[in-house]
């Protein structure tokens, strides 16, 4: 038989050992940054986002080893440059070695010419963190390397909303949950 009192026992056990196991967990400080209004001097847009790991080990004085994942997407009506969408993925580009503030994608063989590659440079204003924000493009460029041809951005920012770590969520969680039964037994 099951008394009133039980559920409430299981509960805090509940919630005690979802506590200790989320002191446990390592907490990871991915932040997701999103491209803002980045467009370029021929009207071509810049969309998707890259991930920005906080505890990883940057090499140097850049970020090139803290960037873990990226989709970015550019797009051109301009008739003068030869892709009209290139997408930027951890399966197609890499991240290249960059100064502080800057972020710089280089996407490989992007002709039939092995010396040709595609690089898309991001300069912010400041630093990234995992504290969120935004930080605005103080300029950006797409550049073929080998033809030497590119196009400059005008305008554009990178935006990034911290989210709550799992821990808080979880304890949220369970505390609605708590309080729910409780209500329920009035």
């Amino acid at each position: 038989m099951m008394t009133a009192r039980v559920p409430k026992v299981f509960l805090a056990m509940a919630l005690g050992l979802a506590l200790m196991s989320a002191m446990g967990v390592a907490s990871a400080n991915v932040l997701r940054w999103d491209l803002q209004n980045v467009t370029f001097e021929d009207d071509g847009k810049a969309i998707g986002y890259f991930l920005f790991d906080a505890d990883a080990p940057p090499l140097g004085a850049s970020v090139y080893g803290q960037i873990v994942g990226w989709d970015i997407t550019l797009g051109s009506t301009n008739p003068n440059w030869p892709w009209r969408v290139v997408r930027f993925t951890p399966q197609s580009s890499v991240v290249g070695d960059v100064n502080p503030g800057d972020v710089r994608f280089f996407y490989p063989n992007i002709t039939n010419d092995p010396r040709d590659s595609l690089l898309l440079d991001l300069s912010l204003d400041s630093s990234l963190s995992d504290a969120g924000g935004t930080i605005a493009l103080r300029g950006f460029e797409v550049f073929e390397t080998y033809h030497g041809t590119g196009r400059l951005g005008i305008t554009g920012s990178v935006v990034a909303i911290p989210e709550p770590s799992e821990a808080l969520l979880l304890v949220l969680g369970l505390a609605a949950l708590v309080s729910f039964s409780a209500r329920l037994r009035q």
